[in-house]
């Protein structure tokens, strides 16, 4: 299948995640006013028989999601210990060597072009070194290699924003004046990139689909100006990686009976609703459905085959509506976990 590299450059703050799903229900009502019901109904039944769309979700345009794998406890000791050897780092107080290992727990983030030029592999014990050391150097006030505040600098911001609750009977906000909160994420300078492949669409109407989305909106609150992207999509080919022994899942996915059950991995429930038409539906909920998460790690073992994830049925009580979770995963190498 072609692989297309899918960037987003936000014109406006956002209310719903750049998740692989929910990118895909967007596509399929994309694929419905733009070509009619019955080229939908078509994509849905190749869906059901194979993963011919399959999407990954949408990360800082440079990074991927940090493998969630567990650190052995002697890999932790011997970093902190190569802390306190460093001859540069000598006046690194416990606070501030304590500080600069939580960080390194909060990172998200792993480096795309760093991994690439690596030949896909990943010793994270060396990069948690490095980042480590330059955090360290940082603190010291010493020109460590992370990025200083600028006007220019890129940054997310999450807000609570306060809204009125509207009476379902009058279609006014009730008279008590009941508020209710919900999170909106601001950007400056920051652009996302995602991945899709499939052997269904060109690029041409895959360019199609998206400027749909990017005039249309992206998730939650549209129709009151957030969620708007310019879209660009072009084909993209992932550097070769032959010696591997590892898949890193790009996006949310339910594994398949046939996956390797030898995984490391972060999971949570989502309650995800439909949207379009079906919005106004009887109810707009799906069932919760608990996934996986982007930066699951499949170790290959001998058969060497990538997780394939699945297409959920049965998530509302419409039963023509599916959850894509087939899973976008990138072949490394892992080493030293």
């Amino acid at each position: 299948m072609q692989t297309y590299k899918i960037t987003w450059k936000p014109l406006s703050s956002l209310s719903t995640p750049l998740q692989s799903d929910t990118i895909f229900g967007h596509l399929c009502w994309a694929v419905k006013y733009l070509w009619e019901e019955s080229s939908l109904v078509d994509l849905i039944a190749i869906l059901k028989q194979r993963p011919a769309l399959v999407l990954s979700s949408a990360f800082p345009d440079g990074k991927l999601p940090k493998p969630a794998i567990p650190l052995k406890t002697e890999v932790l000791k011997q970093l902190r210990a190569n802390l306190l050897k460093d001859p540069e780092l000598r006046g690194l107080t416990d606070l501030q060597l304590n500080q600069v290992l939580k960080e390194l727990k909060r990172e998200a983030w792993i480096d795309l072009e760093t991994l690439l030029q690596n030949e896909c592999l990943l010793d994270l014990p060396l990069q948690l070194q490095k980042n480590a050391r330059s955090r360290a150097l940082d603190k010291l006030g010493k020109g460590g290699q992370l990025k200083q505040k600028t006007d220019n600098c890129e940054t997310m911001k999450q807000s609570i924003e306060f809204h009125n609750k509207i009476d379902r009977i009058s279609g006014t906000s009730s008279g008590s004046g009941e508020l209710f909160a919900s999170n909106t994420t601001f950007f400056r300078n920051l652009v996302f990139s995602s991945w899709l492949k499939t052997d269904i669409y060109s690029l041409e109407q895959l360019q199609e689909l998206f400027k749909f989305i990017s005039l249309h909106g992206f998730g939650k609150d549209k129709n009151t100006g957030k969620g708007r992207f310019e879209i660009k999509v072009e084909p993209y080919s992932w550097p070769q990686c032959t010696n591997f022994n590892a898949y890193l899942n790009l996006s949310n996915m339910v594994p398949a009976e046939s996956d390797s059950i030898l995984a490391s991995y972060t999971a949570k429930t989502k309650f995800a609703k439909i949207g379009g038409d079906y919005a106004s539906s009887k109810t707009p909920f799906k069932y919760p459905v608990f996934i996986i998460e982007p930066g699951a790690v499949f170790f290959a073992g001998d058969t060497r085959t990538p997780p394939r994830g699945m297409l959920l049925r049965s998530v509302h009580p419409d039963p023509d509506i599916v959850q894509n979770l087939y899973s976008f995963s990138l072949p490394i190498m892992v080493k030293g976990s």
